[in-house]
């Protein structure tokens, strides 16, 4: 097994891109209901997501492999656990808020209606609509597609990893991603699929997979990377790329035109994510505003369908139009509203349990 040399503390700039994409996908769903003319292409930002995802779950199990290789089945459920521990206040926050504000007021008097959303949410819940689960609309917007995608995408990868470490990582999960992607490819045309069913799966799930298996591949060779001793000028040529892979996902992601290369734009991703996740040729410190604005990325993400959906039914859709960037700072400020109310039931998360277990 190749000893991880990666420090354990967060990366500065993977904080500022979650910030960065997080806004992207907010961006391309703002576009879509309005005159917002930023981030056309703004669903790349889930390509990001599932690498980092995937270079996180390689980055915890190798710091205690070998204690976790004697239990697999109760390492995998404790890691799956702690992975939806940090996203479950935030899906039951959403699904509150959307039933009250949303779900009541869109419904009126119709019961049954509103007991079906309720029924429809259960899968939800549970987060395995990208099973195939799902039963179309509920109180749980859309967006948690990739949560499911993730945990899903975990439950498959993560013991892998663990049974067979070397084969997965240098065999296994390489061509796992490539082949999950280039399915995608030849099969739709593009890679950036939800909701479209492959007969058995949504293929949002093999999105999901294909992704994070390429991600723990980008782990590693960050790993090699941040081994080697670059020269002033070796670390001057990495820098100069690396800044350059910035501007042209930046341009691609405002950019109005289609493309059909979408799993060449997601490599181009994944080969600027790896550079920066080695730290080469510098790390920038994860402290201050950038590690603020890393924790509000998680909220903005899951919470911003539920904030449209809100203004729409209480102020109509035409809202929207003129005010994109009112819309994007009100859910800026909603998700930073999010943090601290998950903050601090978590803080008294003991004194909740007590009201109900007690021991």
């Amino acid at each position: 097994m190749i000893k991880s040399t990666v420090e354990s503390n967060k990366n500065g700039s993977i904080e500022l891109l979650r910030f960065f994409f997080a806004v992207s996908i907010v961006g391309i769903h703002l576009e879509q209901i309005s005159d917002f003319d930023l981030f056309h292409n703004g669903h790349f930002g889930v390509e990001f997501f599932f690498l980092v995802s995937g270079i996180l779950m390689a980055q915890c199990a190798n710091k205690k492999l070998t204690k976790l290789q004697e239990n697999i089945p109760e390492s995998t459920v404790y890691f799956i656990i702690k992975k939806i521990k940090a996203i479950y206040p935030y899906l039951i926050l959403v699904m509150v808020v959307s039933f009250f504000f949303y779900c009541l007021p869109h419904y009126g008097g119709d019961v049954v209606s509103i007991a079906e959303d309720l029924v429809n949410s259960v899968p939800d819940l549970f987060l395995c609509m990208m099973s195939g689960a799902g039963f179309g609309t509920s109180i749980c917007p859309g967006i948690f597609w990739y949560i499911s995608a993730m945990v899903i995408g975990l439950f498959i990868l993560f013991p892998l990893y663990l049974k067979w470490n070397s084969a997965s990582r240098m065999i296994l999960f390489p061509l796992l991603g490539i082949f999950c992607l280039g399915y995608l490819q030849l099969k739709m045309g593009y890679i950036t699929l939800t909701w479209e069913s492959s007969g058995a799966v949504y293929y949002g799930l093999i999105r999901g997979i294909g992704e994070m298996a390429i991600g723990v591949v980008c782990y590693d060779v960050a790993n090699f990377i941040q081994r080697l001793n670059f020269t002033t000028f070796g670390r001057a040529v990495i820098l100069v790329f690396e800044i350059m892979c910035f501007l042209a996902i930046v341009v691609f992601i405002n950019g109005k035109w289609y493309c059909p290369q979408s799993v060449s734009i997601f490599f181009l991703i994944a080969i600027f994510v790896t550079l920066l996740y080695s730290g080469v040729p510098f790390r920038i410190k994860c402290k201050g505003v950038i590690s603020f604005l890393g924790k509000i990325s998680l909220p903005l993400f899951m919470t911003h369908i539920t904030v449209f959906n809100v203004i729409c039914e209480w102020c109509g859709p035409d809202v929207f139009y003129g005010h994109g960037l009112d819309v994007l700072l009100l859910c800026t400020v909603v998700a930073i509203c999010s943090f601290y109310v998950v903050s601090f039931v978590e803080c008294h998360s003991s004194d909740f349990r007590k009201l109900l277990i007690k021991s």
